[in-house]
């Protein structure tokens, strides 16, 4: 009975020696490669899943590293042209739903947070030297949206950036001032370092719109995230009209993008899901 006694406290005290260590040396976890590439190439779309809605374009998006749940990211906007670009980001659960839009007038949100700015040229005080190789001399640099993606609600799977076009005297969303622009330009940057990481340009619009879609950034397998660029012309009458509210507008056009969206959501999701399992499956047996 003694010895049970004996090797009971000695296995106790074995016990409190291991806990006592792991007190002095506590874990300590892996810290962000701050070295790795924020880019990574995905999988070519192959012909039979690229059929796509116009203006869709699942063949440029681009992997971007769990890096970016750690480190802040700025999106900032550049036009060549009259007038002033604005964005509407639209955050969507993966089925598709509309959850909330983040714009000028309605700025912040968990994870995400729209910055207005002045419009300045690339040889105003203050644009960095990235910026500046990206701008030329009649390049405006505008606003910009900071995203904390670690930070935004787990039942946001995609952000959608809508690009509309406004001047003094003109709606929120103006046909005429969108479609006078000469270059659109969505660039990513890291926020800390302003390091350029993803930049999409899109030259002048051959098609009447005032809403254009541009982007799609979701979340992809592994904790990654995934860039596809777009050009999804949409045409909202309420959000053209002169004197319009401008935060009717903003929802409006935010629920009207939403709506068409909708299908573009869960499908990507479902590619996600899919790759993430390690499923291979023909474009007819998806659908």
């Amino acid at each position: 009975m003694a010895g049970h006694e004996e090797s009971g406290l000695q296995g106790c005290r074995s016990m409190l020696q291991g806990i006592l260590r792991l007190l002095r040396n506590p874990l300590k976890l892996p810290a962000v490669d701050d070295e790795r590439p924020w880019l990574f190439p995905l999988q070519p779309v192959s012909a039979d899943e690229d059929e796509e809605q116009l203006g869709t374009m699942p063949g440029r998006a681009v992997g971007l590293s769990c890096r970016a749940n750690v480190e802040a990211l700025d999106l900032k906007l550049f036009w060549k042209g009259q007038g002033q670009l604005k964005c509407i980001c639209l955050l969507m659960t993966k089925e598709g739903k509309y959850i909330q839009h983040v714009w000028e007038g309605g700025s912040r949100s968990a994870g995400i947070r729209y910055r207005p700015h002045h419009p300045r040229c690339s040889q105003d005080a203050g644009v960095g030297a990235d910026e500046e190789d990206l701008s030329q001399l009649d390049t405006v640099l505008g606003d910009s949206i900071s995203l904390d993606l670690g930070r935004l609600d787990e039942n946001v799977f995609a952000c959608l950036f809508s690009l509309a076009g406004t001047d003094e005297g003109l709606g929120f969303a103006s046909d005429d001032a969108l479609m006078q622009f000469r270059e659109l330009t969505m660039a990513l940057y890291s926020a800390s370092s302003q390091e350029m990481i993803f930049r999409y340009r899109q030259g002048c619009l051959r098609k009447e719109c005032n809403i254009l879609t541009s982007l799609c950034l979701y979340r992809g397998p592994h904790q990654t995230w995934r860039l596809e660029p777009m050009r999804l012309h949409l045409y909202s009458m309420p959000a053209n009209k002169v004197g319009v509210d401008p935060g009717f507008a903003a929802e409006e056009i935010a629920l009207f993008v939403a709506n068409k969206v909708r299908w573009l959501i869960k499908d990507r999701c479902w590619k996600v899901a899919r790759e993430e399992r390690g499923l291979q499956l023909s474009g007819s047996e998806m659908r």
